[in-house]
């Protein structure tokens, strides 16, 4: 009889463990979707399976994948110092740049698992991009100081830098950008 009430009393836990196990809760300006054993769980059309916040149910063996949703500021510096580039005439500039961006719903797959450290990813890449095009902005011969140009061209400037982000960051990593 007592290892009757073990069985018992072992199933209950399992039980209760399961219970505790399939539910979960997504927080506002968050959304979650859910693997199990690595696939990604889909709707009826082939879509990924995108849950709102609020209280949810799933199978114990399924993983929860949250991420916000919310538009995010991110500092291009690191280490609290500034980001020193160098323009066409060799004038070195110092800048505090920032960009605003967030998820892009239609590419849920590349925002949650295109990349392992994907604020560390975007901050070098727009470094690289931010260097490159200022080192090349400008008239070979100009007049003035290279300071100057990007200052009185900073429309051209950032046109040039939100075409490069347009073309390959919004359709390779599934974010926004403002």
């Amino acid at each position: 009889m007592s290892y009757l009430f073990g069985i018992l009393t072992a199933l209950t836990l399992v039980a209760i463990f399961a219970a505790f196990r399939s539910a979960f809760r997504i927080e506002e300006g968050h959304a979650a979707v859910l693997t199990a054993f690595g696939r990604l769980r889909r709707e009826a059309n082939g879509a990924p399976t995108l849950y709102q916040p609020g209280l949810h149910g799933k199978k114990p063996w399924e993983k929860v994948h949250e991420f916000s949703i919310m538009e995010k500021a991110l500092a291009i510096r690191d280490d609290q110092r500034e980001v020193e580039l160098l323009a066409r005439d060799g004038t070195l500039l110092r800048m505090d740049p920032q960009i605003r961006f967030r998820f892009d719903a239609a590419k849920l797959e590349l925002y949650v698992f295109g990349m392992k450290k994907p604020l560390t990813h975007l901050r070098e890449f727009f470094r690289g991009l931010i260097g490159s095009e200022i080192g090349s902005f400008g008239r070979e011969n100009a007049e003035e100081g290279s300071y100057s140009e990007i200052r009185r061209q900073r429309t051209a400037l950032n046109t040039r830098i939100e075409q490069h982000v347009t073309n390959g960051m919004c359709a390779n990593y599934g974010i926004e950008f403002k």
